[in-house]
């Protein structure tokens, strides 16, 4: 998948995934708050202009229509997603339809965040690390989030130690 964005002189040295779970249940959460909201305002609207009979089943297509795209949309999203540390740069990859690729080198880091919420304690295996570029009070400075990770506390390690090694701490 990386091999669009890499130099020659450049070799992977670890990859990261996003844990599956943590993954779906998220973009459902977001999908199921969008549907309720749908289904809400359509049905107060519906209310507002005292339509009836038939007009009454729009609520719920909106519902299913946008639980059936989540199904695909969730599993599209998630198969195009993954991680690579190189030997010289950080690089996401993020997608529903196309591919989008972010990169920092590793001489431009500035930090890594780590950041593990509720639901990620909850399910005790996923974290966000947010790698901050040493140019982040410009305005074209890019941070990369890397979301759902697995083992987070072991690639928290991982990547902090390529990047020292990179930058000779």
């Amino acid at each position: 998948m990386f091999d669009k964005v890499l130099t020659q002189d450049e070799k992977i040295v670890a990859t990261l995934c996003p844990h599956k779970q943590r993954f779906y249940f998220h973009f459902f959460a977001i999908t199921a708050l969008w549907c309720l909201w749908l289904f809400v305002v359509s049905f107060l609207v519906m209310l507002a202009f005292s339509i009836t009979g038939a007009y009454c089943i729009i609520p719920l297509c909106y519902f299913i229509l946008a639980f059936v795209w989540a199904i695909p949309a969730s599993i599209a999203k998630y198969k195009k997603t993954s991680y690579a540390i190189t030997n010289k740069r950080i690089i996401a990859c993020t997608g529903i339809c196309g591919i989008e690729f972010k990169s920092i080198e590793l001489n431009n880091v500035l930090s890594v965040n780590y950041k593990q919420n509720f639901w990620d304690n909850l399910i005790g295996n996923a974290a966000t690390f947010v790698v901050c570029p040493k140019n982040a009070n410009t305005n074209n400075a890019i941070n990369i989030k890397l979301q759902f990770i697995n083992n987070p506390d072991e690639q928290y390690k991982v990547l902090c130690k390529i990047i020292n090694q990179f930058n000779g701490e």
